[in-house]
């Protein structure tokens, strides 16, 4: 078997003996060129990639798989392989006589449900940058295609956090409830609700398929014990040192889907990011961090000889934010946050550290070169020192995607009360029309609302409306009201589903409650995907205000 982390610290003995080290000389007068024609020959050749797929982007891409595979297979730009089969990617420093600035693309799952229409996570690689897949290739789970499901006994059952009775209770079902579950245990009698991490189980006695007979529950994936897809836990390592041309960083960027929270391990440590992230890596002994004010605390329970090797990564907060150290530390905006791995003298991992409270990032140059990077789903733009202090007041602001679907009630719709500001697109992206017509053309026909009304559950609330035709999924955009009927600055919480759904169910005051709303105002919008691919709004429903309503007394 191919041994991951004996590999992975094989290549950081490399960087012991300078192989990776590049001198700094006078700036080259062809690298941003050189750069400039990588990069559009990235979105040339890695355009529309599947989820857990890799590209090869630009010259050059080193990859080691499972198998063994033909001398031909993945060795040009826009080479296409599956996650599944790649155990390490490669991609080569700047060397310009070469015209190489290796880049690779990798298409994640990860936590992502199948769900959520073409979303996946991000993975580039530029320069001197390798990645080696932490998942057992026996073990690694990929997502199937949802079974939609109903509860099919005359009173409300459990819902728990595991596949049994002995897991807690997480939430009840009315009969009729509807679900999507994606995977079952490994006797088959639980079946694992479709969404994010952290996952709810319903026992497969009490549900029936929407279409065909319960035979397909066999069908469905066994859950491992911690769910990973290909690729979702990995090591990494970059280039030693500044890089001779600051247009050519040595750098992992990592961008997820822009409202949904990704689990990632990272060199053994683990982290929730809101968005996009960028990773580098150094060795240093173990005396150098010691001396080192930012690292310190988190190893000073460790006693280790100093001279013992030690792996430092660092990851800056691009756009959205961080959760780390089991959601214990929050990495905002414009912040960097870093874990230390040390190494026994067999070259094998002794501990990873926590990561170190979050810095605020003081210098964005060697970022500066991402905002003309083709990233797949949404442009990167390099955060302001407002929008930094605006992440850091208002704390997380991804919540784990709804996984209940809708038992859909006779609730009678209301029309606006307010001609409030109106959250039409998804925040970050620029406006981009529609697609042009073909014969499968979205169309807002039919797409009409039924409930809520003028007032909201605040603890358990169905969203539902009448589908539209061929679109990508649908989104839910709310926002607190205070008592004076002003939206609150910083609320805004949305929701996405798929295009054969037609309901979201919401806790209020678990998303919201931080701003102690009063009422919300709220719109639910048809998604289509433009040119690019990029999720944006064809039509929508509201602006409509509805008052928290917690019963008598």
């Amino acid at each position: 078997m191919y041994r991951r982390i004996r590999a992975w610290i094989t290549t950081l003995s490399y960087a012991l003996l300078g192989v990776t080290v590049i001198s700094v000389a006078a700036q080259p007068t062809t690298c941003p060129a050189l750069v400039a024609r990588a990069m559009q020959s990235v979105g040339d050749n890695c355009g529309g990639m599947t989820r857990n797929s890799m590209c090869y982007g630009f010259n050059r891409v080193d990859a080691t798989f499972f198998e063994t595979v033909d001398e031909a297979f993945f060795s040009a730009p826009a080479d296409r392989a599956a996650l599944t089969d790649v155990a390490a990617v490669q991609t080569a420093p700047l060397d310009e006589a070469l015209e190489q600035w290796g880049v690779a693309l990798l298409n994640v799952q990860a936590n992502v449900p199948n769900t959520l229409p073409g979303q996946a996570v991000t993975f580039v690689l530029l320069g001197d940058t390798r990645v080696e897949n932490a998942v057992d290739p026996n073990t690694d789970f990929e997502a199937v295609d949802p079974i939609r499901v109903s509860v099919t006994t005359g009173g409300r059952v459990n819902v728990r956090s595991g596949p049994g009775t002995v897991f807690n209770v997480s939430s009840t079902a009315d009969p009729g409830q509807l679900f999507d579950v994606d995977a079952r245990n490994e006797a088959g009698d639980w079946l694992r609700l479709s969404g994010q991490s952290p996952y709810e189980w319903i026992f497969a006695d009490l549900v029936g398929p929407q279409e065909g007979t319960r035979a397909q529950f066999a069908d469905l994936p066994v859950a491992p014990d911690t769910p990973v897809s290909p690729m979702q836990a990995f090591y990494f390592r970059t280039g030693i040192g500044r890089p001779v041309c600051e247009e050519a960083p040595d750098l992992l960027v990592i961008q997820g889907p822009e409202e949904v929270r990704i689990a990632l391990n990272i060199n053994g440590a683990e982290v929730e990011i809101g968005s996009t992230i960028a990773l580098k890596s150094s060795e240093l002994t173990f005396g150098a961090l010691m001396g080192d004010g930012s690292v310190r605390p988190v190893l000073e329970s460790f006693d280790l000889p100093e001279n013992t090797a030690c792996l430092l990564s660092e990851i800056t907060i691009l756009h959205g934010d961080m959760l780390a150290n089991g959601g214990g530390t929050f990495v905002p905006l414009g912040h960097q946050s870093k874990s230390v791995a040390c190494l026994s003298d067999e070259r094998q991992p002794l501990f990873t550290t926590e990561f170190t409270p979050p810095q605020l990032v003081e210098d964005f140059t060697p970022f500066e070169s991402l905002e003309d990077f083709p990233f797949p789903r949404y442009p990167l733009t390099l955060p302001s020192p407002e929008e930094i202090q605006q992440s850091v007041q208002n704390g997380p602001r991804v919540k784990p995607t709804p996984t209940r679907l809708p038992r859909i009630a006779p609730i009678i719709p209301v029309q606006p009360t307010s001609s409030g500001p109106r959250p039409t697109s998804v925040p970050g992206q620029k406006p981009t029309a529609a697609p042009t017509a073909n014969p499968n053309q979205p169309s807002c026909a039919g797409f009409n609302l039924i409930g809520p009304g003028q007032q909201v559950d605040p603890y358990n609330q169905l969203f539902a409306w009448t589908p539209a035709t061929n679109v990508a999924g649908y989104q839910l955009a709310m926002q607190a009201v205070d008592y004076s009927g002003n939206i609150i600055s910083g609320s805004l919480k949305l929701y996405r589903v798929g295009p054969t759904e037609t309901g979201i169910y919401t806790s209020i005051l678990r998303d919201l409650g931080s701003f102690e709303p009063q009422s919300i105002s709220w719109v639910i919008q048809a998604l289509v995907f433009d040119a690019n691919q990029n999720l944006t709004t064809l039509c929508e429903l509201g602006p409509y205000r509805s008052t928290l309503y917690y019963g008598p007394g």
